[in-house]
């Protein structure tokens, strides 16, 4: 059997017969008088809000006995049936019958569409006109249809007074006439991709800039200009991008209109707009644009300054652009906000152009980067050409920028960047042992240590990074070697103790036991603890090899050359099994 619902149960003769006392006649005045408030259905509860002498909440449920309903008002706390719970279900049992009026009855849609369907011409004519005279929103929806659907070209001049309307300055701040301007600005956009679609491009043009001009306006003036705002500024620029490309717009008005927006608008100067038409304005766009920027920053800063028309915080953003896209350090750098005496600023320039998908730009300034700087250029200057070289296919010229990379600060990073590069090539094992020999010849260059002395600096460096090679290929054996003929550092020998416990445990063994001897030295618990830990491995592999009593042997000697230690004998207790 189907559990029972609130349509099944709560009807008016329900109410009337669990109603205490005078409750249902009270109860239906008080819906009468609107005291129901905030009624809603969740979770099979009906609640709301009643105010009668103070503010009640009320709940109506259904239990096994039928309807069961609870107040907080004095009645309703013994447990009585309240004109509060009579009113609140006759304003349930009111919104049903609203609700299935509105899906079947007069008021359905499907009723409504008969009978307008029904009516003769003049009639429906007359009818929504006079509804457009007391409906704002209708009238601008007839008006942007007759602009829209006007004969050969649209009516712009009626769009634009729509834009207007939605951009008027004549009225006081609100919410709602922010909502509605938002909502006029939408209702112009549905217009004018029709119209792109339909292929005036060129209307559409003029239309979007207008709009996008005027959208900075109303952000100016909205009590809370937020994302919906934010939303049809971008719907505008959109338009006004694709129809630019659709109508083939000369590129030097267009960046005219473009510079005179970026100085004027708010909007403008914090979004980056001028990004989206980079690739419309073209190289003759652009030249164009630097010279407009470069005028006016010098009538703004010259000699003859006069008071400008625009923020010189816009003006020099502009200028920056012009000097970016168009490649031209000496222009940003008489700008003041870049300084080219360093390697690093043609990188970040290049970066930029990147991120602005201008690849062939981003390669120009970073090959000017590298004549600047031709022996000291910045590695992740070199790291972006050899990037752009290899996306190009240019592999010789990406091989040769890694290879300096590597020479001019050998590292493993370095050496990976340039393997990587080298398989792609499948030159690997040239550039592989080109990278070795290098390595060797640079220790060889370097300052030997004294008699008795460990190798250390460059040496040491290169050595390192030799083994490191050898370790990463998993030549165990020839790293062994090598850190044996050129030295290596203290991070490698463990790396390559590491390697070694497997298949030559011994070792692995007197690498920790050499490390614990040499790291007590200095003295301090942080010495301690790396010491007690290289023993810790040696003990494991010794255990391995079945040769305790050994470790244990060393150990002892350890403790005794070491017995001033206190802290450090602590360590030793705490972490190593001493045994008998």
């Amino acid at each position: 059997m189907a559990e029972k619902t609130f349509a099944d149960v709560l009807t008016q003769a329900t109410l009337a017969s669990l109603a205490h006392g005078e409750s249902f006649a009270r109860g239906k005045r008080y819906l009468e008088q609107g005291r129901v408030k905030a009624l809603k259905e969740s979770d099979g509860v009906i609640s709301a809000r009643v105010r009668g002498s103070d503010w009640y909440s009320v709940e109506l449920r259904l239990e096994p006995v039928g309807l069961r309903g609870r107040c907080s008002c004095p009645v309703g706390i013994d447990d009585l049936f309240c004109k509060h719970c009579v009113a609140t279900g006759l304003a349930w049992l009111v919104r049903e019958a609203l609700a299935t009026h509105e899906r079947t009855g007069a008021g359905s849609p499907q009723a409504m569409k008969e009978y307008l369907t029904g009516l003769p011409r003049g009639k429906l004519v007359e009818l929504v006109m006079r509804q457009a005279q007391a409906d704002p929103a209708l009238r601008q929806q007839l008006v942007l249809a007759i602009a829209r659907s006007r004969p050969g070209e649209p009516d712009e001049a009626a769009i634009r007074l729509a834009i207007d309307d939605a951009a008027r300055a004549d009225e006081p701040w609100s919410r709602t006439r922010d909502a509605d301007r938002v909502r006029k600005l939408e209702a112009v956009l549905d217009v004018l991709g029709e119209l792109l679609e339909a292929g005036h491009a060129a209307a559409v043009r003029e239309l979007a800039a207008f709009g996008l001009e005027r959208t900075g306006d109303v952000a100016g003036r909205m009590y809370d200009p937020g994302q919906e705002l934010a939303q049809v500024a971008s719907q505008f620029l959109s338009l006004h991008v694709r129809s630019c490309a659709a109508s083939q717009t000369d590129p030097v008005a267009l960046a005219r209109w473009l510079f005179e927006f970026e100085l004027s608008s708010d909007m403008a100067a914090h979004s980056g707009i001028y990004a989206r038409y980079i690739e419309l304005l073209g190289e003759k766009g652009l030249a164009a644009y630097r010279q407009f920027a470069v005028a006016e920053w010098q009538a703004a800063h010259g000699s003859d300054r006069r008071h400008p028309t625009v923020g010189l915080a816009r003006l020099d953003a502009a200028m920056y652009h012009a000097a970016l896209l168009t490649v031209d350090p000496a222009l940003m750098s008489e700008l003041g906000t870049v300084n080219f005496s360093y390697p690093w600023a043609y990188w970040h320039a290049a970066q930029e152009c990147l991120d602005l998908r201008q690849p062939d730009k981003a390669l120009v300034w970073a090959e000017l980067g590298l004549k600047a700087f031709p022996t000291e250029p910045s590695k992740s200057l070199r790291q972006l050409l050899a990037d752009e070289y290899a996306r190009r296919g240019r592999t010789t010229e990406a091989l040769n920028q890694v290879w300096a990379m590597f020479t001019e600060g050998p590292d493993m990073d370095s050496y990976l960047r340039l393997r990587a590069l080298a398989n792609k090539a499948k030159q690997a094992a040239v550039w592989r042992d080109e990278a070795l020999e290098y390595l060797k010849e640079r220790a060889a260059r370097a300052p030997k240590a004294k008699p008795g002395e460990e190798p250390d600096g460059e040496r040491l460096r290169c050595g390192s990074l030799i083994v490191e090679i050898l370790l990463k290929e998993k030549n165990i054996d020839a790293a062994w070697n090598e850190a044996h003929i050129g030295g290596c550092g203290e991070e490698t020998w463990l790396k390559l103790a590491r390697a070694r416990e497997a298949t030559h445990p011994a070792d692995a063994i007197r690498i920790y036991q050499q490390f614990a001897e040499q790291v007590v030295q200095g003295g301090g618990d942080f010495q301690y603890r790396a010491a007690t830990r290289y023993l810790l491995r040696a003990e494991a592999l010794a255990a391995k090899l079945g040769r305790p009593d050994k470790f244990r042997e060393f150990l002892a000697g350890y403790r005794e050359r070491n017995k001033r230690k206190k802290n450090l004998l602590w360590f030793l207790d705490r972490e190593l099994d001493l045994g008998d």
